[in-house]
Parts: C-alpha cells; sequence; structure tokens
C-alpha cells in the first residue's frame, strides 16, 4: 500500500522542477451513498497529466485491505478494527499526496515510462470489500454503525472522473491495481469499457491472480475463498459483484474470483504482472510460514516438503495465467521472485527484477513495449528458470 512505503531514493532523477507528481484529493457527497467502513466520505486523488498523454487517464485501485475472518463474526470483528484505522476511515488523509517516487503513479519518465505524464486518479480502499459490494442498511456492531459501499464508493468515483475530466470521453483508458485492487480493475472493466464506447480499454492487474481453489496442504481448506463467502454474505447479497455476465451463469459469485472464470468474462485486453512465487498465496493459500507475508524474500528458510508444495502451487499459477494470455491481445510479466506487488515500489523499474535475469526486461520496461504493441504474440514474457536462478531478484545472493 502506498501509505506505507518508504520512498526510493533514484538511482536516475529528473530535476524536481520537470516533476509534477501532486495528487489532490476529492471527497464524495454522502449523498452519492458512498462511505468509507465508519461512515466517512469515500475519496480519491487525481493527478492531471501534461502534453500530448494527458488527455489519456489511469485509474490506480489500492489494494489490500479487505475485511477477513473465519466466519461472519470474525469478519464483522475484523471490519471494525479497519474502522478505527486508515483502512476504513478517511479521516485522517491529507488534502494532497506526493507519489513521485510511487512507480506506476509517478510522473519520473525514467521510473515510469507509460504512465508519467498521464492523467492519474488513486482510488482509496475504506471499504473494506475491494471496491465492490454494498448494503444499504448500516450494521450495528459493538453500539457503532459500519458502512459496506464499496461499490457506492467506485461508482461516485467514475462518476466524478466523468463530470469533472471526461473519463468517458477520452481516447485510452487504464484500469490497474494491486493485489484485490487488480482484481477490481478486472471487475470493473467491462462496466467502463460499456460507458466509454469509443476509449480504448485496458486492464493492468498487479499480483491479482490467486489460484483462492488450491486446496491448503495443511488444512486441506481454501481459506482465500472461504473467507470471501463470509464477506458475500455482507457486502454482496443485495448489490452483486460487478461482474454481471459472470454472475448470470455463477449467481453465488464465488466462482468468479476464480482465473479460470473470470477471464473468460473480461472484454478488454489484460496486461498481468505476476511472480511465479507470490508470498502472500504462499502464506494466505498455503497457509505456510517458511516465507514471510508481504515482504520479497527468498524461500530459504522452508524446508522439502514445503518447497514441494510451493512447487506446486507455482504450477497451478501457470496454468492459471494462461487463462488470461491465451487471448489475443494479452500480456505477461511473470517473474521467478518471491513476491507480491510490483507496481509500488522499485521492483517496478530496477534492472534486478528483469526476465530473462541480468537483462533491460524489467516490469517497466515490458509494459512500455506492450503500449507500443498490444499483442500477446510479443508479449507473453516468463522467466524460464524457477527459483533461485533469477539472481536478480532471488534473494540469495
Amino acid at each position: 500500500m502506498i501509505r506505507k512505503l518508504i520512498l526510493v531514493v533514484l538511482l536516475i532523477a529528473l530535476p524536481v522542477s520537470c516533476i509534477n507528481s501532486t495528487f489532490h484529493q476529492y471527497m464524495h457527497s454522502l449523498d452519492t451513498g458512498a462511505r468509507c467502513l465508519d461512515g466517512s466520505e469515500s475519496i480519491l486523488y487525481v493527478d492531471v497529466g501534461a502534453g500530448a498523454d494527458a488527455q489519456k487517464m489511469l485509474i490506480f485501485f489500492e489494494g489490500g485491505n479487505n475485511c477477513e475472518g473465519d466466519d461472519l463474526a470474525g469478519t464483522l470483528e475484523n471490519c471494525y478494527l479497519k474502522s478505527k484505522t486508515e483502512h476504513g476511515s478517511s479521516k485522517r488523509y491529507p488534502k494532497t499526496m506526493d507519489l513521485v517516487n510511487v512507480s506506476i503513479l509517478s510522473a519520473n519518465k525514467t521510473i515510469n515510462p507509460v504512465f508519467y505524464n498521464w492523467t492519474k486518479a488513486y482510488l482509496i480502499a475504506c471499504d473494506g470489500s475491494g471496491h465492490q459490494g454494498s448494503k444499504l442498511a448500516a450494521v450495528q456492531y459493538k453500539g457503532e454503525d459500519l458502512y459496506f459501499r464499496g461499490a457506492n464508493n467506485t461508482l461516485a468515483s467514475l462518476q466524478h472522473l466523468n463530470d469533472t475530466y471526461q473519463l468517458y470521453l477520452r481516447p485510452t483508458i487504464v484500469l490497474a491495481g494491486t493485489s484485490t485492487g487488480g482484481l477490481a480493475a478486472m471487475l470493473w472493466a467491462n462496466f467502463v469499457q460499456e460507458n466509454a464506447i469509443k476509449s480504448r480499454v485496458y486492464v493492468v492487474a498487479d499480483s491479482a491472480v490467486i489460484v483462492a481453489d488450491f486446496r491448503s496442504p495443511l488444512t486441506n481448506h481454501t481459506p482465500v475463498l472461504e473467507k470471501a463467502a463470509n464477506l458475500f454474505k455482507i457486502v454482496n447479497t443485495e448489490t452483486k459483484i460487478p461482474s454481471a455476465e459472470c454472475v448470470k451463469d455463477y449467481p453465488n459469485q464465488r466462482e468468479c474470483l476464480l482465473a479460470g472464470v473470470l477471464a473468460n468474462y473480461i472484454q478488454t485486453p489484460v496486461y498481468l504482472i505476476e511472480s511465479q512465487y507470490d508470498n502472500w498465496a504462499i502464506h494466505n493459500v498455503l497457509e505456510l510460514d517458511c516465507v514471510p507475508n508481504g515482504e520479497a524474500v527468498s524461500l530459504l528458510d522452508c524446508d522439502i516438503d514445503e518447497e514441494r508444495y510451493i512447487r506446486e502451487y507455482r504450477n497451478a499459477s501457470l496454468k492459471a495465467f494462461q487463462n488470461f494470455t491465451s487471448r489475443p491481445n494479452a500480456g505477461i510479466f511473470a517473474i521467478s521472485c518471491v513476491q507480491h506487488i510490483f507496481s509500488l515500489d522499485d521492483s517496478f523499474y530496477q534492472p534486478y527484477y528483469a526476465i530473462p535475469t541480468q537483462t533491460r526486461n524489467n516490469v517497466a520496461r515490458s509494459l512500455e513495449e506492450y503500449f507500443q504493441n498490444p499483442s500477446a504474440s510479443v508479449n507473453i514474457r516468463y522467466d524460464k528458470v524457477e527459483w533461485p536462478f533469477n539472481i536478480g531478484c532471488s534473494g540469495v545472493i
């Protein structure tokens, strides 16, 4: 998440006078129905671009921050705790945010060669449900009201971007996000494309394809799907997930989180940024503790059995990615690093994160090549080695 990042020191920087990356806050009226978990106003941030590419727009969905619990009571308790923090409230957010060094949102061309001068919107995740779902009435818990308005927040943001910045008239629109934010970008892509009928709409999803139906070797459960089911009981009974076509075929909605299912319903081109060894999934799907959750690390602390489970999950992930990359306008950057999320720190543009290792083909350069020619025939970039043989990011050297 951006607000917890330690801003990187650039190896090569443009003069400060050449860079303007100040995102300005817009607060939605409560009349729109948009609210954070605690009932405070939902917000977004916008940075207006410069030059000819300012007509293009990047909409970035913040990832993480979903409510989680092993049962309904645990999920509500987790939502309640989040409502007391910036993950569920807008009360502590600044009026402006300087994101010049935050990779995919940066205005520094060296860091962000594709989107640096685009108009960019950053949608805060304070709803607890991944920018989707809605429940009209507040849920009372421990004497306080909890609001579940993820869909309202997203719709209000898109409406503001259209009213103020003519979103649906722009030539190119990219929906992007990390983790659950990347999933939100995929789920909302059809809606945006249907409203922006003359625009080219793309999705850039970072670390968003999780093999949610993969069973934990420790418990034989599918913890991600089970926790999602608890959250759906709260937020998706009145308002379904935004992929209406998927919901029509899969009314219980959980299947729409599966890569093999969701890929069939996205009408726009999708570019994936993925790790073949996603450490969030190792921790939360496989339920293994040999890899810290959310940190770029190695597998050195994993025993033989744990490494075998991780290899099995890697093979399942590669099959899941193919559900997207088999499409003609797809692209992928799938590296053999033990990591989760690349778009928000220096792994986006540093040479250490390259396919093949020790080349110039990092995430930023791969995205640049994709948007020059968005064809699967030239933009499918898989690391052909297993960990730890991509030495730049192996965590071993």
